[in-house]
């Protein structure tokens, strides 16, 4: 359960300041069971925020289970998401503008990406978007899709080579 910065010694006390520092420098892989908690994830420092201690330019996460994130993920790094059977719901406005990278696996924003993001949905991925945002592009290459449960804006474009579900919700009866 991380409630703190997840790029901080202190969630790691066993381990070196610096080698935490030296390991998050570049690319981390992260392979879990769950993932959940509410503090920040750093992807590299950004405007919005700056990390305490480590800081990666991309990140893969492979989650096998379902997971729920309600904290924020901030910075200038990518963000890829593996882990062909698992959901990762991100309960929060993220910030994070490196790009988006689903390549198993489901991502469901129930809050808004951050206006500059890139998101590619690969062939084993799926996307949902649960509440209205605009982001800078969609490629969606998914055999499963793309769930639209709230308007979605891509001001550079949507590139569609998979399915695209749009799920309308009956109002009043």
């Amino acid at each position: 359960d991380w409630s703190s910065d997840v790029c901080s010694s202190d969630l790691f006390p066993s381990h070196d300041k610096a080698l935490l520092d030296q390991a998050f420098a570049q690319d981390a892989l992260l392979s879990t069971g769950v993932l959940k908690g509410s503090g920040v994830f750093c992807l590299a420092s950004g405007a919005d925020v700056a990390c305490q201690s480590g800081e990666a330019k991309t990140v893969t996460m492979t989650v096998a289970e379902d997971s729920t994130f309600e904290g924020l993920i901030a910075g200038s790094g990518k963000l890829i998401k593996s882990g062909d059977a698992s959901r990762l719901v991100l309960t929060k406005d993220q910030s994070f503008s490196g790009g988006l990278v689903i390549e198993g696996g489901t991502v469901a924003a129930m809050g808004t990406m951050n206006d500059s993001l890139d998101i590619t949905v690969g062939t084993k991925g799926t996307y949902e978007v649960h509440k209205a945002d605009k982001v800078r592009s969609v490629t969606n290459n998914g055999n499963n899709s793309v769930y639209l449960y709230a308007d979605l804006t891509a001001t550079a474009g949507y590139q569609n080579n998979g399915r695209t579900v749009i799920q309308s919700l009956e109002i009043g009866s």
